[in-house]
This record gives C-alpha cells, sequence and structure tokens, in this order.
C-alpha cells in the first residue's frame, strides 16, 4: 500500500465518526427537548408566548392570532352620528341635536381630538350655541368627556353663524391616559341648540370637507392617527305650529293677509281690539269669499286670495279699529294652536289714499275708480266703502260714502258689537219694509235698501253683545 493510499483511508474514517458523533448529538438533543416540560423562549412585543412540546406549531398559530388581532385594531374607526334629544318641537322651541363618536367595532377608541363640518337650513333653524354634557368640570355622565377644548374656531364658516353653516373643534387633554374613548354604545361630545322658526322637517348635517384645510375628521389612536369612519344620516326634527301672518290695513273697510308659508293648511282667525267695546266681540274666521264666519276654513298658504294674498272685508270690518289676525293651526277642521297675532288698523271713514283725513282728493279717486280709472299705486280694496258689506265693486254708491264722509257723516253702519244702548236706538229706527229710514238711523239699515225692517234686525241680533 503506498502512503498516499493509506492518508486517503485515514481521511474517510475520521469523516464517518464525525458523522456518527454529529447524529448522536441531535438525536441527544432531540430527546432532551422531549423529556423537559414546556419552556419560555422568547417575547413577541406586548405578548408573552410561550412554547409548549409542540412549540414551533403553537408559535406560529400564536402569531398569526398576535398579526390578526393588530389588523383588528387597525381597522377600528370612529363614526360620527347625530341623536335628537326630541324629534318634534313647536316654533320658538329650542331645538337640542347630540353629536356622537362611536367606535366602529367592539373596541374602545382613544380619541384626541374632533373637527366637525355643520350644515343646517338658516331658515328653519337659528343657531344658539353648544351645551357642553360636562359644563366645564362639572359632573360628568359616563358617555361623556370633559374636553380641553369644545368651541368654534377662527374659520370663513364661522364669521357668522346666519348662512347655515359652522367648524366645530374639541381636544382632549394632554395628560397620558386622560384621552376621550369612543365606544360602541358612542361618546356624548356636545350639544347644539337652534331656535325652531318655522314649520318644516328641519335637517342637520355632517359635510365631509369644505377646503384642504377644513375637513371632519377624528384623530386617535396612536398619536396624529385619521380614525374617521363614517358620517351618520343627518338629524332630522319635525318643527310644528303656525307662523304669524303679514297683516294690513288696504282701506277703511278692508284687511290684506297674507299667511306664512307653511307645509299644511291653516285658517285665518280675525278677532277685535279687547280695548275697543265697539269690536272686542269679534272672533271669526276668514272664509273662502274674503268674509268672516264662525267655522274656520283651512287652505293651504298660497291658496288664500289672489297669489296667497287675501283681502278680508266684512259688516264687523270698520273704520278706524284694530284688528289682531292670526294663523290657526288644526287637523279636520279643529283648530288646535294658533301663531302670535299681527296687528292692523283699518284707515279713517271715508279716507281713499290714507293720509288720514278725508277731502276732495278721495272723492276724486272714488269718482275716477268707479269709470275703471284707479291710478297706479292704488287698489281697488282702497276705494270700496258700500254696502254696509262691501261688494269689490266701485259704483255710485262708494262715490255717495266719500261724499257723504268728506261732508262730515259718520259711518253710516252698525257697530260689530252693538250693546243695550244701541237696541234702544234701534227701536224707533224699524219703520218696516217700504219706509225710508229716519233722519240718525241709517247705520241700522244693514242691507242698504232705504228701509230699517225685520231683516235688518236680524243682522242686529246676531251681532248683540249683551251687557255681562
Amino acid at each position: 500500500m503506498t502512503r498516499t493510499s493509506i492518508v486517503r483511508q485515514r481521511r474517510a474514517v475520521e469523516t464517518v465518526s464525525g458523522l456518527r458523533e454529529s447524529a448522536l448529538r441531535r438525536t441527544s438533543d432531540d430527546l432532551d427537548v422531549k423529556s423537559r416540560p414546556a419552556r419560555q423562549v422568547g417575547q413577541i412585543p406586548g405578548v408573552v408566548t410561550v412554547l409548549p412540546r409542540h412549540g414551533i406549531l403553537t408559535l406560529a398559530v400564536v402569531i398569526v392570532v398576535v398579526l390578526l388581532s393588530g389588523a383588528s385594531r387597525l381597522e377600528t374607526t370612529v363614526n360620527l352620528e347625530w341623536r335628537p334629544h326630541r324629534q318634534t318641537v313647536e316654533i320658538g322651541e329650542i331645538v337640542e341635536i347630540a353629536l356622537y363618536a362611536v367606535s366602529s367595532t367592539a373596541l374602545d377608541v382613544s380619541v384626541t381630538g374632533i373637527q366637525a363640518i355643520l350644515i343646517w337650513d338658516p331658515a328653519y333653524l337659528g343657531f344658539q350655541g353648544i351645551v357642553d354634557p360636562c359644563n366645564g368640570g362639572g359632573t360628568c355622565p359616563d358617555n361623556a368627556y370633559d374636553w380641553l377644548t369644545s368651541d368654534f374656531p377662527p374659520n370663513v364658516l364661522n364669521i357668522t353663524f346666519d348662512d347655515g353653516n359652522a367648524f366645530y373643534v374639541a381636544f382632549a387633554h394632554f395628560t397620558s391616559g386622560a384621552q376621550a374613548v369612543a365606544t360602541s354604545e358612542g361618546l356624548w361630545v356636545t350639544t347644539f341648540q337652534f331656535e325652531a322658526l318655522s314649520p318644516t322637517l328641519a335637517e342637520l348635517r355632517l359635510e365631509m370637507t369644505f377646503d384642504e384645510a377644513t375637513r371632519t375628521r377624528v384623530a386617535g389612536g396612536q398619536p396624529g392617527t385619521d380614525i374617521t369612519g363614517e358620517l351618520g344620516p343627518p338629524a332630522e326634527v319635525v318643527i310644528v305650529g303656525c307662523l304669524t301672518p303679514a297683516a294690513l290695513a288696504v282701506g277703511c273697510r278692508y284687511l290684506s293677509i297674507t299667511p306664512a308659508p307653511c307645509m299644511d293648511p291653516i285658517a285665518l282667525l280675525v278677532t277685535g281690539e279687547i280695548g275697543d267695546p265697539a269690536i272686542a266681540c269679534l272672533s271669526a274666521f276668514v272664509q273662502a269669499d274674503g268674509t268672516l264666519g264662525e267655522i274656520p276654513v283651512f287652505q293651504m298658504p298660497d291658496e288664500w286670495g289672489t297669489e296667497g294674498t287675501v283681502y278680508v272685508t266684512d259688516l264687523t270690518i270698520v273704520p278706524s279699529a284694530t284688528y289682531d289676525v292670526q294663523a290657526a293651526c288644526g287637523q279636520e277642521g279643529v283648530v288646535e294652536s294658533v301663531s302670535s297675532p299681527a296687528s292692523a288698523t283699518t284707515w279713517l271713514w271715508g279716507d281713499a289714499n290714507d293720509n288720514d283725513y278725508v277731502d276732495y282728493d278721495d272723492v276724486t279717486l272714488v269718482l275716477n275708480g268707479s269709470l275703471g280709472n284707479i291710478p297706479e299705486g292704488t287698489i281697488l280694496e282702497n276705494l270700496d266703502m258700500a254696502p254696509c258689506l262691501p261688494d269689490r265693486y266701485i259704483d255710485e254708491q262708494d262715490i255717495t260714502r266719500a261724499n257723504d264722509a268728506f261732508t262730515g257723516a259718520d259711518y253710516p253702519c252698525l257697530i260689530p258689537c252693538p250693546d243695550a244702548g244701541d237696541f234702544a236706538d234701534y227701536l224707533p229706527c224699524m219703520a218696516g219694509p217700504g219706509y225710508a229710514a229716519y233722519s240718525g238711523c241709517g247705520r241700522f239699515n244693514m242691507d242698504d235698501d232705504t228701509d230699517v225692517d225685520l231683516a235688518d234686525f236680524a243682522v242686529f241680533q246676531a251681532a248683540f253683545s249683551p251687557p255681562p
């Protein structure tokens, strides 16, 4: 055997021996692991894991669980939603709508700040301010938080609140562990207050973006993280009640009434001034034809009269008298509520141009009106004075009445609320049909037929106001 062959044989033996020892060591280690109890092998941030006998498989499961848990936390956002305190309010009452921050999952989420763009219709809601549930450090409800600041910062949306938009912000305290927490039940952020201005279905909604610097956003979780979720639907509040109509005197025998726009039919109520005994007894509803009656007539505001304005005249609408006009709301002909009153005072008897005295100009206006020449700025109702129930027509009777007033004659028709004294004056005036009314008895001639008879008495009887 050569020397070279001997060297090769030794190396082969050493290689086989090394492989055998290595295999024996691995077998020994494996047996040692299987015979020992489980042991702690490492730590994943935030999680202490224990490696059981089948450690590699268990470790893989733990890693998957941790990763899935982390993914759930990342997917949790905070939704913003409205919760009105009441769904129905009366005109003039305060509408309160709370803003809530709600976790999108069952996990609680820390909130460091909220900013929100608010939109509403200022024709129906008048902004009044905010009321925080914790009252600046006072007793705090369990679902609320005492914000470091809760206000409207300098912003183009906050120059005025009369235009129906605003930009609100709330910041949490700087102290670690003192952050606001949005739960799945909701964090009560604040409450916005509005005055109910007009009957409607009023809405308050959130807008996501106005410009780059002004947008609705929720920050929280890790510092600086945008966790904004969904914006809830608009808050809806039903505003009910009657709006005050516009009332004007447009003659010595006419009122002009314009109901305010609203969603439901209304009736119109006319009452006499309480302090004036001549009309204090009057309380009647405007009828479809513009006269007054006992039964309320309900119509949509734009159905009253011409283009939503009704011209009202009646035996009970007399010169130089003050009337209150109210809108009446209700259903099926039953009045449930009335608006605040608007007042109007009719013109002086015989005055056709509302200058508080009667002269030849008034007579001329009526004369020209009877010929169809009504000047610009004058309407028929300014000139119509006769008969005692005006007929919405200008003729010789109106000329006569204007001329009589010019010469100093008193108003010739019955006052709306006659009393026992008027009845005493009436008795000697009732000569019967076909007989001309005696001097001074013209005010009892209700139907302008020259006499005072039982037909006139029927009107007097209906209007008679007995002493209390």
